[in-house]
C-alpha cells in the first residue's frame, strides 16, 4: 500500500520494490500488487521477464528487483523504493542490496519531498537491521516496531497458533517485532530458576546419572537422580574444575562410592590423549 499509494502521489516518479528471492516477487508481490491496484480501479500493466515491472496508466512504473544478485541492481534509477524482509539476508549481503537500492534511489522528485525508502522486515536477531536503525542510527532513519496483533487482518486463531509453536524468544520477535538474540543461548531461554528448584538429594545406592564436559584443566560434570519411577529428573550435585579425566573418575570414584554409576561424556576431548578408565 505504501508503494501504491506513492505511486499515485507522485505521478512522474518511479518506485522500487524489492524482495529476497524472484520467486516473492512472482507469488507474493505481483498477485498483491494486481488484487489491490484492480480492487482502487487503477488500470495498469504487468510486464514480466525481461522487464519485471508494473507500468500504471498515466502514471510511472514500480520495477521489481530481487536481492539474491544484488550486483544486478543497476541500470535504472527510482525515487521511492520499498524493500521486503531485508533481515532475511546476511548481514554483509543485506548492507550490500541495501547501498544498491539507495544507488538506485536517485531520480528527481517533482513534488520536492526527499526521497526515502521502506523497509518492513521480520527482526531476524541483531542484524543488519538492528545496526542500521537501533544501534548506529543516524538522522532521518526512522523504525515502527509494530505487534503482530495490530494486524487487523490475520485469521483469528494465528496469533494462539504461533504462541503454542514458539518458544518465548521467537514470540518476542515474530509476535512483538522486538529484536532478540535467535542464533546463541536459545538452549536456555525457557529455563526458569524457580520453577526447576529441587531439594532432592542422592540417596544411598541409588544409580547416578552424570554428565560430563571435558576441558583442558576445567573439566566439569553434573550429577542427576530419577525419581517418580523415571518420570522426573533432579541434579543433585555438580563437579567443577577438575584437571583431566583421570582426576574427574578419581573424584567421582571416591565421592559416590556405593552408587551405580552411569557416565554420559561428550564427544570433544581430541586435544589429549583420549583413554578409557572404568570406574
Amino acid at each position: 500500500m505504501r508503494s501504491v499509494i506513492g505511486a499515485l502521489n507522485n505521478p512522474d516518479n518511479d518506485r522500487g520494490f524489492y524482495e529476497p528471492t524472484y520467486d516473492l516477487i512472482r507469488m507474493i508481490a505481483w498477485p498483491r500488487f494486481e488484487e489491490i491496484l484492480t480492487s482502487m480501479s487503477i488500470p495498469y500493466r504487468l510486464q514480466k521477464s525481461p522487464m519485471n515491472m508494473i507500468s500504471l496508466e498515466g502514471r510511472g512504473k514500480i520495477f521489481f528487483r530481487s536481492m539474491e544478485n544484488a550486483q544486478r541492481i543497476v541500470g535504472y534509477e527510482h525515487a521511492d523504493a520499498d524493500i521486503d524482509e531485508l533481515d532475511t539476508l546476511k548481514r554483509d549481503d543485506a548492507a550490500y542490496a541495501f547501498r544498491q537500492i539507495m544507488a538506485r534511489n536517485r531520480q528527481h522528485k517533482t513534488d520536492g519531498k526527499p526521497n526515502s525508502i521502506g523497509v518492513t522486515t521480520t527482526p531476524e536477531g541483531f542484524k543488519f537491521v538492528h545496526e542500521t536503525w537501533v544501534k548506529n542510527k543516524r538522522a532521518g532513519y526512522e523504525i515502527i516496531q509494530a505487534p503482530t496483533r495490530s494486524n487487523p487482518h490475520l485469521p483469528s486463531d494465528y496469533i494462539e497458533s504461533l504462541r503454542n509453536l514458539y518458544p518465548s524468544h521467537l514470540l518476542d520477535a515474530y509476535l512483538e517485532g522486538r529484536f532478540v538474540n535467535l542464533t546463541s543461548g536459545t538452549v536456555y531461554t525457557s529455563y526458569n530458576r524457580e520453577a526447576c528448584d529441587s531439594d532432592e538429594t542422592i540417596r544411598d545406592g541409588e544409580p547416578l546419572f552424570i554428565g560430563c564436559d571435558f576441558n583442558v584443566t576445567k573439566q566439569a560434570a553434573t550429577v542427576y537422580v530419577q525419581r517418580e519411577g523415571g518420570r522426573t529428573w533432579h541434579a543433585v550435585d555438580e563437579l567443577v574444575n577438575m584437571y583431566d579425566t583421570p582426576d574427574m573418575v578419581s573424584i567421582i570414584a571416591s565421592r559416590y562410592p556405593e552408587n551405580p554409576i552411569y557416565m554420559y561424556p561428550d564427544a570433544s576431548g581430541k586435544s589429549r590423549e583420549r583413554r578409557c578408565i572404568e570406574i
